[in-house]
């Protein structure tokens, strides 16, 4: 075996030592799965909650350098309830996922602190029709909420002027920082940002910042300028060839608005 295949079956014999209900299955050369019943007891602010979900997890690839992706195949969870076209668990923003995941890649430290917590409010909110953790919007304005939490940012469009930044790949350290502070950006988001570039690809934060601008447009913000480059758009053009419909006419509405 490969080092990949050693390490998801080492991954994998300490999952089922905590979840003895799963199975692992090759299904080809590049993808393995996780499947079976996922059985779980967790408490939150004296909120005690045991139950048990059919899952499936895709190992993909590049595993562990990227998480699984998580699936609940019975159909008890309905599509609405934060789940993603192709029917996987929206866990939450993608690169906070990467980000927890980075901190403990495995198999067991991806059920224990993000799968289960996502069950775990979805049975809370059945239960008791609220959601224990608070929970971000959709779409663009959730991807907008999540990048001005993470960079502290006073407002959208300073979060969005960050997020440029990685899209761009191109933090110049002696530029004056775009959160306003009158710092050079190596002394004050440089450091986040660099951290921050190594979790995903410049294209799928070229996707967030895309999404940022098309909430940004339909909530009737005024764009700065600073906000759009010729390459910038030029990329997302090409980016959008595989977006849907809708994705593809918001793309279309921020190029023509530049």
């Amino acid at each position: 075996m490969d080092n990949r295949q050693d390490v998801i079956h080492k991954h994998f014999t300490e999952l089922a030592e905590q979840y003895p209900r799963l199975v692992l299955i090759e299904d080809d050369c590049d993808t393995w799965l996780v499947r079976g019943v996922l059985e779980f007891s967790a408490i939150y602010e004296g909120v005690s909650i045991r139950d048990n979900f059919q899952i499936e997890l895709i190992i993909l690839k590049d595993y562990p350098d990227i998480p699984p992706i998580a699936k609940e195949t019975d159909g008890r969870i309905p599509k609405e309830f934060h789940t993603n076209p192709d029917g996987s668990l929206c866990l939450g923003v993608p690169i906070e996922v990467r980000r927890k995941f980075a901190k403990n890649p495995s198999l067991l430290g991806f059920i224990n602190e993000q799968v289960i917590p996502f069950l775990y409010s979805y049975c809370h909110f059945e239960q008791h029709g609220e959601m224990p953790f608070g929970e971000l919007s959709h779409g663009g304005k959730g991807i907008l909420e999540y990048y001005r939490q993470l960079f502290n940012a006073s407002s959208d469009v300073i979060a969005t002027e960050l997020l440029k930044i990685l899209a761009e790949n191109n933090g110049k350290g002696h530029h004056e920082c775009p959160c306003r502070s009158g710092k050079r950006i190596r002394d004050c988001h440089g450091g986040l940002l660099r951290k921050i570039y190594s979790y995903q690809h410049k294209d799928e934060f070229l996707y967030d910042y895309g999404n940022c601008l098309i909430h940004l447009k339909k909530a009737g913000q005024e764009l700065p300028k600073s906000l759009f480059s010729r390459k910038l758009m030029n990329r997302l053009k090409k980016y959008s060839q595989g977006l849907d419909k809708k994705e593809k006419r918001g793309v279309s509405a921020i190029r023509r608005n530049k």
